[in-house]
Protein backbone atom coordinates (compact mmCIF):
# COMPACT_ATOMS: atom_id res chain seq x y z
CA UNK A 1 0.00 0.00 0.00
CA UNK A 2 1.14 3.54 -0.69
CA UNK A 3 0.43 6.86 0.96
CA UNK A 4 -0.24 9.95 -1.16
CA UNK A 5 -0.55 13.56 -0.01
CA UNK A 6 -3.38 15.34 -1.83
CA UNK A 7 -1.27 18.53 -1.91
CA UNK A 8 0.94 16.74 -4.47
CA UNK A 9 0.32 17.21 -8.16
CA UNK A 10 -1.23 14.63 -10.48
CA UNK A 11 -1.59 14.58 -14.24
CA UNK A 12 -4.93 14.00 -15.97
CA UNK A 13 -6.26 14.21 -19.51
CA UNK A 14 -9.12 16.66 -19.31
CA UNK A 15 -12.18 16.16 -21.48
CA UNK A 16 -13.61 19.12 -23.38
CA UNK A 17 -16.20 19.44 -20.58
CA UNK A 18 -13.54 19.29 -17.83
CA UNK A 19 -11.33 21.86 -19.53
CA UNK A 20 -14.29 24.22 -19.95
CA UNK A 21 -15.28 23.81 -16.28
CA UNK A 22 -11.76 24.44 -14.97
CA UNK A 23 -11.09 27.39 -17.24
CA UNK A 24 -14.39 28.93 -16.16
CA UNK A 25 -13.63 28.39 -12.45
CA UNK A 26 -10.02 29.63 -12.72
CA UNK A 27 -10.69 32.32 -15.31
CA UNK A 28 -7.61 31.35 -17.34
CA UNK A 29 -6.49 28.71 -19.81
CA UNK A 30 -5.35 25.35 -18.43
CA UNK A 31 -2.06 24.19 -19.94
CA UNK A 32 -1.35 20.67 -21.13
CA UNK A 33 1.90 18.88 -21.95
CA UNK A 34 2.89 17.29 -25.26
CA UNK A 35 0.94 14.13 -24.33
CA UNK A 36 -2.29 15.98 -23.55
CA UNK A 37 -1.98 15.86 -19.73
CA UNK A 38 -2.70 18.79 -17.42
CA UNK A 39 -1.00 18.97 -14.00
CA UNK A 40 -2.97 20.00 -10.91
CA UNK A 41 -2.80 19.43 -7.18
CA UNK A 42 -5.07 16.52 -6.30
CA UNK A 43 -7.12 18.61 -3.85
CA UNK A 44 -7.79 21.17 -6.62
CA UNK A 45 -8.97 18.40 -8.94
CA UNK A 46 -11.29 17.08 -6.22
CA UNK A 47 -12.65 20.47 -5.17
CA UNK A 48 -13.22 21.84 -8.68
CA UNK A 49 -14.34 18.72 -10.56
CA UNK A 50 -15.32 16.18 -7.91
CA UNK A 51 -19.04 16.88 -8.19
CA UNK A 52 -18.92 15.76 -11.85
CA UNK A 53 -17.28 12.41 -11.02
CA UNK A 54 -20.41 10.41 -10.39
CA UNK A 55 -21.36 6.92 -11.45
CA UNK A 56 -23.09 6.91 -14.80
CA UNK A 57 -22.13 10.48 -15.69
CA UNK A 58 -21.68 10.64 -19.47
CA UNK A 59 -19.79 13.95 -19.18
CA UNK A 60 -16.72 13.03 -17.14
CA UNK A 61 -14.31 15.94 -16.61
CA UNK A 62 -11.17 13.85 -17.23
CA UNK A 63 -10.14 10.39 -18.40
CA UNK A 64 -10.14 7.75 -15.68
CA UNK A 65 -6.34 7.22 -15.57
CA UNK A 66 -4.43 9.57 -13.26
CA UNK A 67 -0.62 9.82 -13.36
CA UNK A 68 1.23 10.17 -10.03
CA UNK A 69 5.00 10.67 -9.78
CA UNK A 70 6.83 7.89 -7.93
CA UNK A 71 8.41 10.39 -5.53
CA UNK A 72 4.92 11.48 -4.41
CA UNK A 73 4.09 7.97 -3.17
CA UNK A 74 5.33 6.66 0.18
CA UNK A 75 5.46 2.89 0.64
CA UNK A 76 3.65 1.46 3.67
CA UNK A 77 4.12 -1.91 5.33
CA UNK A 78 1.88 -3.21 8.12
CA UNK A 79 0.27 0.23 8.28
CA UNK A 80 3.58 1.93 9.11
CA UNK A 81 5.57 4.21 6.82
CA UNK A 82 9.00 3.02 5.71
Amino acid sequence: MFEFNINSKVKVKLTKYGRMELEQKFDHQIEEDENGYSELQMWVLISKLGDACTWGNAKLPFETKILIKDEDLTKRRNDELY
